[in-house]
């Protein structure tokens, strides 16, 4: 099995990026209204593009580790969500991708994201030994101390800001890359943190 932890923003939009929620108007709404008054970036589709590559080649599956997490299980369990949650599974559609999983459902800190990620792939592989995790990427914008974790190999470090801000065509190759690289290797011992 190889998964793709997934961060939303900073890595599938960046603050150059403009879009709705329909896709339409792209240059004249650089943020989403929710319904709730909540103010968000669009995904741009170039991105989730590069993202499309990278399960490609790898044949990872997505687990979600992002603030949208809340807004995605929402959607898929047909509660009421503001409507991010059904953006993002369209969005991620236009390219058939899909969602396989989520961490823990809020994470506040950086031993809350880190500690989702171990426990989330601590969880898989108790539960499934014919398939355990043989390779992994962590694509996120913000610096969750992976290094400090044990999780640093695996971390491809994106930018909200600037013209090449979000999920680069480098980035992309740098997953595959750590994805593919792990395939043969157990992983790494990191303290359990779930």
């Amino acid at each position: 099995m190889r998964i793709l932890f997934l961060d939303i923003d900073g890595v599938l939009n960046a603050d150059c990026d403009f879009a709705k929620a329909d896709g339409t108007d792209k240059k004249k709404a650089p943020y989403l209204q929710a319904d709730s008054g909540l103010v968000y970036m669009g995904i741009s589709q170039p991105r989730v593009a590069r993202l499309a590559r990278i399960v490609e080649e790898t044949g990872a599956k997505i687990v979600l580790v992002s603030s949208w997490k809340p807004w995605y299980e929402d959607y898929v369990h047909g509660r009421p969500d503001d409507h991010i949650g059904r953006y993002l599974v369209n969005s991620l559609s236009r390219k058939k991708l899909r969602v396989f999983g989520t961490t823990q459902k809020y994470e506040g800190s950086c031993l809350d994201r880190v500690g989702g990620i171990i426990g989330w792939m601590d969880a898989w592989n108790a539960s499934h030994p014919e398939d355990p995790i043989d390779g992994y990427a962590i694509l996120d914008d913000d610096d969750f101390e992976y290094h400090q974790y044990g999780l640093g190999g695996h971390w491809v470090r994106t930018q909200f800001e600037g013209a090449s801000g979000g999920l680069t065509d480098e980035g992309a190759g740098e997953a595959i890359k750590i994805i593919l690289g792990d395939s043969n290797a157990p992983l790494e011992k990191q303290e359990n943190l779930a």
